[in-house]
């Protein structure tokens, strides 16, 4: 019997009266089996069932990027390394454009070198020495946040006249127009203006289309352009630079990097009042060779026409189409531009050429218009979506929207130079460059058609097709040895 004193201050806790429930160890372990069940279902029927999603592009930083210059490379492309060989590398080098034996116009072991580079730099330094003076926000204040600027352009054109002009001239009947490289873009942007030489200000037309957040010279592949004046013909010759959209690899396994368009000429549209013509120099019609004409082609809804023009490869198409009038309850446009691609439809198109496309229509580069609810609401695009089969390039949908006037057809010139596809609207109101790389639609496979992918309405296409020869760089030391002294200078002044 126990001693009162043990119950009143026990050595330990006493037990409860009544009994307790078992320790819960074997329902914890009834719901953690389970629940291991569950698990392990789950993850059968996911493995079973799912689809695998689509990989995500791969991505590199680009070289340059981290050292912090201008990116070097293009880190964009859309899967693995495709299997290149000799001869589509061979077949990618031009015949007309700018490109001497083995160029490096971005050259992948050093710094890409232009006149640019040194007009943007001794442009502020002849304005102000003092670049402090320069606030950090300058590009916000005046142009909308455009980032820095490089290759910058300024250059008078008449207003009535159709000659270009000493870059001295101003005055009466007289624009500017002020172009900026962005380096943020990688686009060249301009916009027309007024030059005030009294307080040595330049006011924009149109402050909504100001540069940087206005017209472009090129919608496709371009930048770091400049013009210059011709004397001798009194024009002024615009030219721009075409960079990759390819891997650095593949440029060091071809030998060569980027080409330099065909200079164009550049005067004021006279019937718009709003943008700048351009037009290929007259030189290029000195390459045409045999020309084929097509008249009056009749291209159904959803129809696609082959031009037996022979080898496709370089080729000066001229092109115009008239557009079926349809009632106003049939003819729906195109509400998204150029961003559907040709493969997109409505009930007035898109509608133009397929250059550089094989005999299946595997590989193909639309140049097209989509035409907007009417017909003088249009847009002239470019589609490189299915440019290529190589899944290591870059390829999107360029363009934009065009005028045209009342009683115009819709019209385009295209220069096709192996890889490079140069397309002209509307008399040269838009430009658009296009890089790419076919595998299959190249030499004797690449051919030339028409198309319209309207739903309903039907087109009339008249083509001039010419077979243009190559042209003949001859090389110029002098210019290449003063070039040379001039990075001379430079470079004893950095020091």
């Amino acid at each position: 019997m126990a001693k009162t004193s043990d119950l009143e201050q026990p050595p330990y806790t006493a037990l409860p009266d009544h009994p307790s429930p078992p320790p819960p160890r074997r329902r914890l372990f009834n719901f953690f089996a389970i629940l291991s069940l569950l698990l392990l279902v789950s993850l059968v029927a996911l493995i079973n069932n799912r689809t695998p999603p689509a990989p995500a592009p791969p991505f590199r930083l680009a070289r340059g990027v981290a050292e912090g210059v201008s990116a070097k490379s293009n880190p964009y492309f859309s899967g693995g390394a495709f299997n290149w060989t000799n001869d589509m590398f061979s077949w990618q080098r031009t015949a007309f454009h700018f490109q001497p034996e083995g160029n490096w116009m971005n050259d992948p072991n050093g710094m890409y070198l232009s006149k640019c580079v040194f007009h943007f730099f001794f442009l502020f330094l002849l304005v102000n020495s003092d670049f402090s003076a320069y606030s950090s926000n300058f590009h916000c204040d005046y142009f909308g946040c455009t980032g820095m600027w490089e290759c910058v352009d300024f250059y008078p054109i008449s207003v009535n006249g159709s000659k270009g002009l000493d870059t001295s001239v101003s005055g009466t009947g007289v624009k500017h127009v002020l172009k900026a490289s962005l380096d943020d873009t990688k686009e060249d942007h301009y916009a027309i203006g007024t030059y005030f030489g009294d307080n040595d200000t330049w006011v924009p037309a149109n402050p909504e289309e100001d540069v940087g957040i206005g017209l472009k010279l090129d919608y496709g592949r371009y930048y770091a352009s400049k013009t210059f004046y011709d004397q001798n013909k009194e024009r002024r010759i615009l030219w721009g630079w075409i960079n990759e959209t390819d891997t650095e690899e593949n440029d060091l396994e071809k030998g060569w990097a980027s080409v330099q368009t065909v200079p164009r000429t550049v005067v004021f549209d006279q019937k718009t009042g709003s943008n700048i013509i351009q037009w290929p120099v007259e030189e290029v019609e000195s390459l045409r060779l045999g020309s084929t004409d097509f008249n009056s082609v009749v291209v159904g809804p959803g129809s696609v026409v082959e031009l037996k023009v022979g080898t496709a490869t370089q080729l000066d198409i001229y092109a115009e189409f008239e557009v079926e009038a349809l009632g106003s309850e049939d003819a729906t446009g195109s509400g998204d531009g150029c961003g559907g691609g040709a493969a997109e439809r409505s009930s007035l198109g898109p509608f133009g050429v397929l250059v550089l496309a094989d005999e299946s229509l595997s590989e193909l580069t639309p140049i097209y218009f989509n035409v907007a609810n009417s017909t003088r609401h249009a847009y002239f695009c470019a589609d490189e979506k299915r440019s290529s089969k190589a899944p290591d390039v870059f390829k999107q949908v360029y363009g934009s929207r065009i005028p045209v006037l009342e009683g115009e057809n819709f019209s385009m010139r295209v220069l096709v130079d192996h890889s490079i596809v140069e397309s002209f609207g509307q008399g040269g109101r838009r430009v658009i460059t296009s890089r790419i790389y076919p595998t299959e639609a190249i030499y004797g496979a690449a051919k030339l058609f028409i198309f319209n992918n309207a739903t309903a309405a039907t087109v009339k296409a008249t083509v001039k097709v010419w077979q243009l020869n190559s042209a003949f760089i001859h090389p110029f030391l002098n210019q290449h040895n003063q070039y040379m002294g001039h990075l001379n200078s430079v470079a004893s002044f950095a020091n």
